[in-house]
């Protein structure tokens, strides 16, 4: 892929987060794995995350964000906030070499401590940290669960009700949970990995 020249430009709402938005969708695809951000979590930091800021119609939150796009408007990379001061870095496969600019943008608009993250696997993006003197830190939540000690306590169903268990390794069976989860939240998808059902 031939590189572009590249310009970093403001984030608004109003012109940019359905960009964004199809942009995560593009990067999904080219990667094959949640190495961005996903859709519905772009979404949730909007609504959930600064949500009294979209109630007010004052998206303080928009000045922590920057887009890095192509001559022809095409999004390449974009860095936002979530909580103040924690910063993510979404950005096209090929152009990686932007992270750099986006960690020293990072670092020009954080008062205090910069908060950034990398997947254990992203040795590229950990040496650029290392480079820049980050500290890491013991605390992931990327990889969530939850043990369950007790059984659950016997429930009666509906007539015509009945619990299963997925089989993960039946494709078919995970595709027909994500279409019935699709009507409730319509970005949902199955991921071929035949693992796990994930909302995009």
């Amino acid at each position: 892929m031939k590189k572009l020249s590249i310009a970093r430009q403001d984030f608004t709402c109003e012109q940019d987060f359905m960009r964004v938005n199809d942009f995560l969708s593009e990067t999904y695809r080219l990667y094959k794995c949640l190495h961005n951000w996903d859709c519905a979590r772009w979404t949730f930091n909007r609504y959930g995350v600064h949500g009294k800021e979209e109630l007010a119609n004052h998206r303080e939150w928009e000045q922590y964000a920057q887009i890095w796009q192509t001559s022809e408007q095409q999004i390449v990379g974009v860095a936002h906030i979530e909580e103040p001061g924690e910063y993510f870095f979404q950005v096209h496969p090929h152009y990686a070499y932007l992270e750099e600019e986006m960690l020293v943008w990072a670092r020009e608009t954080t008062r205090n401590k910069l908060v950034v993250h990398a997947f254990s696997s992203d040795v590229t993006r950990k040496a650029l940290y290392k480079k820049h003197h980050a500290i890491k830190l013991a605390h992931t939540d990327y990889n969530r669960s939850l043990v369950l000690r007790d059984p659950f306590a016997p429930t009666r169903l509906p007539t015509g009700f009945q619990f299963i268990q997925l089989n993960r390794e039946d494709s078919a069976a995970c595709e027909k949970l994500s279409r019935l989860y699709s009507r409730i939240w319509p970005t949902s998808t199955y991921i071929s990995n035949g693992k796990i059902v994930s909302s995009l």
